[in-house]
């Protein structure tokens, strides 16, 4: 049972402190229990891109305003496209990183 853990490209600098690596500790059902609380429709359920988008923020090891001032070219689509092929193949089982 590993946590993702997603090298940027392009470190941010957010408070100080320079970030060169995002966590994301595997969810749990409390996680996915606020995020059904959130988005109570299947269109938000099933849509893996607004899952990972949520569970970056939630199980995240930076801040959500950190995490706004993450690259979007080299940083940001390639963690949404690892995130969603992890939520779609549950390969948190394999501690993929």
């Amino acid at each position: 049972m590993e946590d993702l853990h997603f090298k940027l490209k392009r470190p941010i600098v957010y408070g100080g402190q320079e970030f060169k690596e995002l966590t994301i500790k595997r969810p749990k059902v409390k996680d996915f229990n606020k995020f059904k609380a959130l988005h109570n429709d299947d269109y938000f359920f099933s849509n893996l891109i607004v899952q990972a988008e949520f569970f970056i923020k939630e199980c995240g090891s930076l801040p959500e305003a950190a995490l706004l001032e993450m690259d979007h070219a080299a940083d940001y689509t390639a963690l949404l496209e690892k995130m969603t092929n992890f939520l779609a193949n549950d390969q948190w089982e394999n501690g993929a990183t």
